[in-house]
């Protein structure tokens, strides 16, 4: 390869360039560079040193000696040769160029553009230079021996990539205040040595193990390294670089860790960023990632969090992975560390990518069977504010915020905080907040947070309530009055009645509990303490006007039961004007039912008008009547109370009640006075003729009532008393009447009993004949013997005792 050359030394007592071949177009321009760098400690001599370093678009090899001719002492001569950056890469060696700058420093001008050996010549490899190459590349790296420098130098830069040459500087110094521009290498004095401190020295020895160490010594071991180069066409612009490549090389080959593998993907998409190249390797080292996501941690995983795939062309494998381990290791997980990577899916840095795939994983892992709620509580109660990260994750929020809330109610091992209280409140988990507040207060305080600013919900608020006793959830909604309270405490006491037995009527709430309570169970109205009282309440209210809506439902739900009865109310005729029309039946057939029930016992005062109609209501007479057939004074006393009962319904139940019974005296006493108070003729007649028929049991009673018995029946009772004689000539006219109805000459009787038929009185009724024929005997003008006359009558009707008693009166002879 052709290359230009120039020579540079003292002119005008100045160091100046001295002469250049044509192509050497910057000679010019490094006059400086070509000057020694730095002051010569006194009494140090040192050797001609070759030096190189990059100026603008050419590579700048030089050698330089001390110039014992010039006018002045510490000046220099150098000389130097050219390569353009274009022909930089196909400089293999330069130990041509060592050689040419060495055998040809002195060359008299005019200078000519020289060909010079670029393949020839392996320099020796050092490895304490190598080592420090690869260990050290951030600082500018001392060679402190006497020999060597140029043989190691040209072994290291036979195996320097382009991008690495165009970097590599080299140079004498002799302290670190000679090196203001940072040359990579510079060589110094053995006794200088001192002054380096804090700068790498190359060791006489090196890492032994290293590939990238191998691969700047050029040998075999460093061979992977340079073939992964060349297949990821990799432009490493820096030696730090190169200890890079033998990761991403160890990765491929060895059995590395997650992170590790991490960290290789991540530098085998920097190092070569187009999607062709090294396509095989890379796809290598993404299947040796991917099968090592389920050993890695979170620590591991978070390092991926903003891995650039891009120069990959494929890389779902790696995101599967990612979502995979999502799914099935983050919720296993120390709850502080899944905290971590929850909260990385919602914020800017991680990229979209990853931020999905766990997403997806974690959303997998909530539809899944293997779902456990235990999972999102540890996160949340590390972290609240991962709260909402799971709220964008479980898809369908009220499902999430009813498992969440189970949840936190069965934990035993953790207390939510007023933080994620809060958090719960804002998102709307409406089961969640409640549940906080179940676990952060006192019950009834518990309740009044969750309401209080919340559109709490009956479920929501019997999970507030999830810590309170029954008695407890009932005395907070009576004081409270809310109505899902109320339907929850309802709840309560239809299940366990006997939390209604402090119930207090006269309170709203009360009334509401117990109404809904009487819905679901109408046996419930036996659940207070004193229901008989509780409904007195009632109707307490109802009378003064105060009732609400609840109590009046209260009432129309009581009128169905045993309660219903209120005739020991006090202001019973007051209800019947107030009660509703649709209740008020109920009530007052209830109250006539046990009106009646009391009456047989001990009787009652009179009634108000509404219940008297109700107890006289035909069904009721005769269920009462029924009743009343084994206590005749009760029933008498009935039919007394109740002037509005006829006497055919006393008949009816009179010889019902006594036909198959001995009458008691007090018994038979009480239907005399009835019947003799009631006036009723036809009773006292039917008494008289049971009398007659052989009942003495019943004398009490026509003895009493005698007054309502006809003369006929009384004269046949002997019960004539004190009667005028007269009376006795109206039972014979009776009679007569009765037996002969067409007259005294009915049957030739009035001829058979010695009379004349022209002495039988004209009358156009056979009634009025015998009132014309008894009155004239009555006053002593006898147109016939009244004995004749009863003796023939006696005669035709044997059988009748008026007759046969009549026959024998003294009182007609």
């Amino acid at each position: 390869m052709r290359l230009g050359q120039a020579a540079y030394g003292e002119l005008n007592k100045g160091h100046a360039l001295l002469a250049a071949s044509p192509s050497a177009t910057i000679s010019g321009s490094i006059v400086n560079q070509m000057d020694l760098r730095g002051s010569v400690p006194p009494g140090v001599q040192w050797q001609p040193y070759f030096s190189g370093f990059l100026f603008g678009d050419h590579y700048v090899l030089a050698r330089t000696a001390s110039d014992h001719t010039a006018v002045r002492p510490g000046m220099v001569r150098s000389k130097a040769l050219f390569v353009s950056l274009d022909n930089l890469k196909k400089v293999h060696s330069i130990a041509g160029a060592f050689r040419f700058l060495e055998d040809h420093f002195d060359d008299p001008a005019p200078l000519e553009d020289v060909k010079i050996d670029i393949d020839n010549g392996l320099g020796t490899a050092h490895r304490g230079l190598a080592t420090a190459m690869v260990k050290d590349f951030q600082s500018t790296i001392v060679w402190p021996f006497e020999t060597g420098f140029e043989e190691a130098i040209t072994n290291l830069w036979r195996n320097l990539w382009p991008e690495a040459r165009q970097s590599f500087s080299f140079r004498l110094a002799f302290s670190p205040q000679d090196i203001p521009d940072r040359p990579t290498v510079v060589k110094t004095l053995a006794g200088l040595k001192s002054r380096w401190v804090g700068y790498p020295l190359v060791k006489e020895e090196g890492d032994s193990d290293d590939a990238a160490v191998a691969t700047l010594m050029g040998l075999p071991e460093g061979n992977e390294i340079k073939a992964l180069m060349t297949a990821l066409n990799a432009r490493l612009s820096s030696f730090s670089q190169l200890p890079q490549v033998a990761e991403i090389s160890r990765a491929l080959t060895i059995d590395e860790d997650f992170a590790d593998l991490i960290s290789a993907t991540r530098l085998i998409c920097f190092l070569s960023p187009s999607p062709t190249d090294g396509a095989n390797e890379k796809i290598q080292l993404l299947e040796r990632t991917s099968a090592a996501f389920q050993g890695a941690d979170t620590g591991a995983i978070r390092m991926s969090r903003n891995l650039d795939l891009s120069a990959i062309a494929d890389a779902e494998i790696f995101w599967r992975s990612l979502r995979n381990w999502a799914h099935e290791r983050l919720p296993n997980e120390p709850s502080e560390d899944a905290a971590t990577v929850l909260l990385d899916t919602d914020r800017e840095g991680p990229s979209s990518q990853w931020k999905s795939s766990i997403t997806a994983g974690l959303q997998d892992y909530f539809q899944s069977d293997r779902f456990d709620i235990r999972f999102v509580l540890g996160v949340v109660f590390y972290q609240p504010s991962t709260l909402r990260v799971f709220l964008k994750l479980a898809g369908a929020r009220p499902k999430f915020d009813k498992r969440f809330a189970s949840g936190l109610l069965a934990s035993s091992s953790e207390t939510p905080d007023y933080k994620l209280l809060a958090l719960t409140a804002t998102e709307g988990l409406n089961l969640s907040h409640a549940a906080c507040c179940a676990l952060l207060f006192e019950p009834g305080q518990a309740v009044m947070e969750h309401i209080k600013g919340f559109a709490a919900t009956s479920d929501s608020i019997k999970i507030a309530l999830t810590k309170s006793s029954d008695q407890e959830i009932i005395s907070i909604a009576v004081r409270e009055g809310i109505p899902a309270l109320i339907e929850i405490a309802a709840s309560k006491a239809a299940m366990r009645q006997s939390l209604l037995k402090s119930l207090d009527v006269n309170d709203g709430n009360w009334r509401k509990i117990w109404l809904q309570v009487l819905r679901e169970d109408i046996k419930a109205y036996q659940a207070p303490r004193k229901p008989e009282v509780a409904l007195r309440g009632l109707l307490d209210l109802l009378v003064a006007g105060t009732i609400d809506e609840a109590g009046r439902d209260l009432l129309e739900k009581l009128s169905k039961t045993a309660l219903a009865n209120i005739v020991d109310y006090k202001h019973r005729a007051q209800v019947w004007l107030a009660i509703p029309a649709e209740m008020r039946q109920a009530y007052l057939d209830a109250t006539a039912d046990a009106w009646i029930s009391q009456f047989l016992i001990d009787g009652l005062a009179p009634l108000e008008q509404p219940l008297k109609e109700r107890v006289l209501a035909p069904t009721r007479v005769e269920k009462a009547l029924q009743n009343f057939s084994t206590n005749i004074a009760l029933g008498c006393a009935y039919f007394r109370m109740f002037g509005e009962l006829p006497e055919s319904e006393f008949r009816k139940w009179l010889w019902y009640s006594i036909k198959n019974i001995h009458l008691a005296t007090e018994d038979a006493a009480a239907i005399g006075r009835l019947v003799a108070a009631r006036d009723w003729e036809r009773t006292a007649r039917d008494l008289a003729d049971w009398c007659l028929e052989g009942r003495n049991d019943i004398i009490p009673a026509v003895d009493i009532s005698r007054d309502q018995i006809g003369y006929l029946r009384r004269y046949r009772l002997d019960l004539m008393g004190s009667l005028a004689p007269g009376v006795k000539w109206r039972i014979l006219e009776e009679i007569g009447v009765e037996l002969y109805p067409i007259g005294p000459g009915d049957r030739s009787l009035w001829e058979r009993a010695g009379g004349k038929n022209g002495d039988i009185p004209r009358a156009t009724s056979g009634s009025e004949g015998w009132r014309i024929v008894v009155q004239e005997m009555e006053q002593g003008r006898r147109k016939i013997d009244p004995a004749s006359l009863i003796k023939v009558m006696a005669e035709d009707f044997p059988g009748n005792h008026t007759l046969r008693k009549m026959r024998y009166d003294r009182f007609f002879h």
